[in-house]
């Protein structure tokens, strides 16, 4: 078998001590001062300062945070004894390149081994943390994470999937509906979980009336570009949808002021487009013109920012989407509208003006059959613990009951 091993530095090939500690315990002091130390080094870096996801992974285990995460833990299990399942085999996405620490960091806060296969894409972000790990792992007081630590990266291989996937006894799949069956396919100890985590498709809710009378309209606009532009508006929880709530009089100066302040936004901070994202929006967007009669398009001089504004949630084509500021559009007159359209396929709703209550009368009367988190606009892209519907501590978690 032929794959390389990218962290630790020094570890031979087809190396198995990993698999043959014991786990931790829950929130071990080594696991804690080692995350301390990890988030310590990102804050600390120059190199991470041009990648904002690499500073939100920084404050997102920043040692208050961790605290909290521990915190709750104790509060929600008490007395209940939990251990680490063993080893956790996570298969990182191509599409998101921090997205494993948080599946890995949680596995090791209670005490598992992980072996992580890494995409075969190489870029910065993700060559910053694996010098920032391996820095890390030379030192000896981190030597019992370093030793039930591997990060491997390998192309499409069932044999090497294979091997790893029968040393585990959970498997994180990171990936697109297709990778994921297939993968699948490729078996696990019968003793072994899975954990798969497949497209999905995520919206924004706008109260039309609330932004529109917004104090702070361009901190709303800040918000949503972070939400949408970073990782090329690719990542499950990213908004590709903006439905707006509210009367036809309250919506049109709103979209009016949301778009034309976002494209001074996308203007002034040039995300990373090529010309065949251009391209791909203009295909996608046309294509939706042409299937559903009435579909308005709007797109922006630079090309940035193509709207495609339909007359029902119903006109949505979901597997139309290409991402890298490609926005369907559409408007309801009350929360109830979203129930028709809602499915297991959709994730995150980013809300704004929408109090809390309301979402939760929503969901608790109409049940709709998908979304699985409902946060304030800007948080759409920050990590928690319970991730499409799964409590990931718990999952990686077994009880022993005496």
């Amino acid at each position: 078998m032929k794959y390389e091993i990218v962290c630790p530095r020094g570890v031979e090939e087809e190396c198995d001590t990993c698999f043959k500690d014991p786990v931790l315990p829950p929130f071990s002091e080594d696991a804690l001062s080692f995350v301390e130390a990890f988030s310590s080094r990102l804050f600390a870096s120059q190199a991470v300062k041009q990648y904002p996801e690499l500073s939100a992974l920084a404050f997102w285990m920043r040692p208050a945070r961790i605290a909290k995460i521990k915190s709750d833990f104790t509060k929600q299990y008490g007395e209940r004894i939990l251990l680490g399942r063993g080893t956790v085999f996570h298969i990182a996405p191509a599409n998101v390149d921090t997205l494993f620490v948080y599946s890995w960091f949680l596995s090791l806060l209670v005490g598992n081994t992980n072996i992580i296969r890494l995409s075969s894409k190489a870029n910065a972000q993700l060559q910053i943390l694996i010098d920032l790990l391996n820095d890390l792992f030379e030192e000896e007081r981190f030597s019992e994470i370093c030793r039930r630590t591997l990060l491997v990266r390998y192309g499409h291989d069932d044999e090497i999937t294979g091997y790893f996937s029968s040393q585990c006894d959970v498997r994180v799949i990171w990936g697109g509906d297709a990778t994921i069956q297939n993968i699948r396919q490729v078996p696990i100890p019968a003793t072994a979980v899975e954990l798969p985590f497949a497209d999905k498709f995520s919206l924004a809710v706008i109260d039309a009336m609330a932004f529109a009378g917004s104090e702070e309209p361009a901190k709303v606009i800040d918000n949503f570009y972070n939400d949408a532009y970073w990782f090329g508006q690719m990542a499950c929880s990213s908004p590709r949808l903006v439905v707006w709530l509210g009367t036809e009089d309250d919506i049109l100066p709103a979209q009016e002021l949301f778009w034309s302040l976002l494209e001074k936004k996308v203007t002034l901070a040039r995300p990373d487009l090529s010309a065949a994202d251009v391209m791909n929006k203009f295909v996608s967007s046309s294509m939706m013109a042409m299937e559903h009669p009435g579909v308005i398009l709007h797109r922006d001089a630079m090309g940035f920012i193509h709207r495609v504004e339909v007359n029902s949630l119903q006109d949505v084509d979901e597997n139309n989407h290409c991402g890298a500021g490609l926005f369907f559009e559409a408007k309801i007159d009350k929360l109830q509208d979203l129930t028709s359209y809602l499915s297991k396929r959709n994730q995150t709703i980013t809300s704004y003006g929408i109090e809390r209550k309301e979402w939760r009368q929503m969901i608790e009367t109409c049940r709709p059959k998908g979304v699985d988190r409902i946060v304030s606009m800007g948080n759409a892209l920050e990590f928690s613990v319970v991730w499409d519907g799964s409590d990931l501590l718990r999952s990686f978690c077994r009880e022993v009951t005496i």
